[in-house]
Order: C-alpha cells, then structure tokens, then sequence
C-alpha cells in the first residue's frame, strides 16, 4: 500500500501494436486521472509504426511511464513481461484503443478496500453504446453462461468475465496462474482463457460498472486474427484460436455443442447456394483450425512462468 494510504500500488499495462495515435490518446487520458496510477508499462510490439509508438510512450509527461520494445507480437508475451516488471500491488490492464473518464483508475481501486476481492471488470462501452439493465438469459443458467456476460451492463455483479482491454486484477493473483497463455498469439479468447484460469484457482471478480471506459476498436494495429472472408466464415486461425480455447478449458463435449452451432451456420448460410466452393474452403479452414489447435494442445500451455496457488 502507499505509505499513508489505503491505496494500494497500481501499475497500468498496455500491450500496442501500430497504434501510435490511439496509444497517444489513451495515455493522456490516464495523465489526467484523479487518482494517477503510480506507473504505466507500455510494452511495444510495433512492426510498420516507423517508431511512433515509442516515441508516444517517451513523451507521456511525468516519470511513470515504462517502456519495453518487444519483437515478436504477441499481446501474450507483452502482458507476462509487464507483470513480471509491474511495481504496483494492482495491475490494471488496457488496450491502447481505450478513452478513459478521470475517474477510471479510482472506480478500479475503489474495489480493492474489500481485501477478499482479487480483480475487477470494468464496464466496456462502444462509441455512442448505452449501457444494459439486462443480463442475457443464459448468463445464470449455463456452465458456460458467464461467457456471455454484458460487458456494457449497468449494474454491479460478481463474475467471471474479465476482460484484457478493462480489467485489473492483484499482482500476486495474476503471479500465481502463470500469467497469459502465450500460445494464444492473437488476441481472441486469450482474456477467456486468462478469466477461466483466475475462475479455476478460486480468485473473486466483481464487475463495476463505475469503472467505465470506452473501446474505440481501431481497426489498424491491433492482433486479432484476420478480417473474416464472407464467404468463408472464418479462417484456419480464427477456428484454431477458438477450438484450442476450448478444448483446453471446457472439454470436448462443449467444443462438440459449439461446433454443431457453427456448422449450422456454415450449411444454412444462403451464400453457399450461389458459391458452392466457398462451402468446401469454409470446411477447409475449419478442418485446418482443428489441426492447429490440436498441435498446440499436444504441445501444452505456454505461461509466463510455472503456475502455483493464490
């Protein structure tokens, strides 16, 4: 805790990826915080930025700020080299694509004078989005309902939903599941995986909506997987990053009921009438995700470090 305070430490992380402008944006929004976070770690996995990237970082006002270059893109790898940097006894996690109100970073800490709480998601908001006074039906009702948590929802809950782009989580928490699995290289799935994994050591995670932030979701930069082909539905990586996902957390008969919901999609699509080729690349790119995944279950998990208990 910071000497004199109830405020714990706080270490802000962010993983870009050719973003400068975004990256720029959402750092002087933290530089204007009511309650400032006593660091922010950018690590940088830029490859067409010309080095505006770094140069943003470097400019951010003040002494905080630390800033890591890392060569291989993986938003996995990024935020297990800024846990093990971070100084702070909370780390909260954005996207570089994020605006942030002033009082973001003291909604997140607000929490944590509750010391049986080991993370909070905040509430994510589209440009012009309103928040929801619904939960989806499923959401109480299902193993795998908490996937479906609003994100925009209005109210106070506990959960299991937590997500990379606004979400902070204890330091020691975060230590003790070994990190982000860095087989997930785009960044899909990888806060469902990282979620699942606090959800399965025991963590307790709240969803506040006062600590509201709204995603821009630029489509340049970033690390998700490539734009969907209309006509293919997805690719080989897009279907490898959701079956490794789920084979490794849920089991195959959860990947078998979601996979018999996209083959449904796949055969009724009316597309497939007039393109009857795109049907045989969609099942292609479907049979190749299955493979991919397969090696990398083979392979096992990739964390940051060897995980142990909270």
């Amino acid at each position: 805790m910071n000497e004199g305070s109830s405020k714990p430490l706080c270490s802000i992380v962010i993983a870009t990826f050719n973003r400068p402008e975004a990256l720029a944006a959402t750092l002087e929004d933290l530089g204007r915080q009511s309650s400032p976070p006593d660091e922010i770690l950018v690590v940088d996995q830029s490859t067409d930025d010309g080095g505006e990237g770094e140069k943003t970082a470097r400019n951010h006002p003040g002494s905080t700020l630390r800033y890591f270059r890392q060569h291989d893109p993986n938003a996995q790898k990024a935020r297990n080299l800024a846990i093990k940097e971070a100084r702070g006894e909370v780390l909260l996690f954005v996207d570089d694509d994020m605006r942030l109100p002033q009082g973001f970073v003291a909604a997140h800490l607000e929490n944590y004078r509750d010391s049986d709480i080991d993370g909070v998601a905040g509430q994510v908001l589209k440009p012009g989005q309103k928040p929801t006074q619904v939960l989806a039906g499923v959401c109480p009702n299902s193993k795998h309902g908490w996937l479906r948590f609003p994100l925009h929802y209005a109210r106070r809950a506990a959960c299991v939903n937590w997500p990379t782009c606004n979400g902070s989580v204890k330091r020691a928490v975060a230590l003790s599941v070994g990190g982000f699995d860095e087989q997930l290289t785009r960044t899909l799935y990888d806060d469902t995986d990282f979620s699942h994994c606090m959800f399965r050591a025991g963590a307790r995670i709240v969803f506040d909506p006062a600590a509201t932030a709204i995603h821009r979701k630029i489509p340049s930069g970033g690390r998700r997987p490539a734009p969907l082909n209309p006509l293919v539905l997805a690719d080989a990586e897009n279907w490898a990053t959701v079956f490794y996902c789920w084979r490794k957390n849920f089991g195959l008969w959860a990947v078998r009921v979601q996979l018999s919901r996209k083959l449904c999609e796949v055969f009724l699509r009316k597309t497939f009438f007039s393109h009857p080729g795109a049907l045989f690349s969609a099942v292609r790119e479907l049979a190749r995700g299955w493979r991919s995944a397969s090696r990398k279950l083979t392979q096992g998990p990739i964390y940051g470090w060897t995980p142990s208990s909270i």
